[in-house]
């Protein structure tokens, strides 16, 4: 679709965020941290060596991140990280397992 996307996968076990108190504010687990850190870390990488005229580069210039954890999220999480991609798109997008698996059927059933 002329879009390069790099993904970072983690584990449906890690989770997005916690509370700094019990129903206090949420903030960014230490796992979604290092997630961040590390598609932004490939997603410069990528872009620079898309500049070099080298045999092997794989001239992917600019591309999108999307980051792939966590699994059945509370509808107060599920909130927050509408707030999060809000902020965060059009560059990076974090997304849970199950909304991978809905979508999926989703197009899946289109398919049929």
């Amino acid at each position: 679709f002329g879009q390069h996307r790099i993904i970072e996968v983690k584990s449906p076990n890690k989770k997005l965020f916690r509370r700094k108190m019990i129903e206090g504010r949420f903030e960014l687990s230490p796992e979604l941290s290092e997630a961040l850190s590390e598609i932004l870390s490939y997603m410069g990488k990528t872009d620079f060596y898309s500049q070099i005229e080298m045999e092997g580069t794989y001239k992917i210039s600019k591309p999108s991140g999307l980051i792939l954890m966590d699994y059945k999220i509370s509808e107060p999480s599920k909130k927050f990280l509408t707030q999060i991609n809000y902020h965060l798109k059009p560059h990076i997008q974090i997304i849970t397992y199950d909304e991978l698996i809905e979508n999926s059927i989703k197009e899946i059933s289109l398919i049929d």
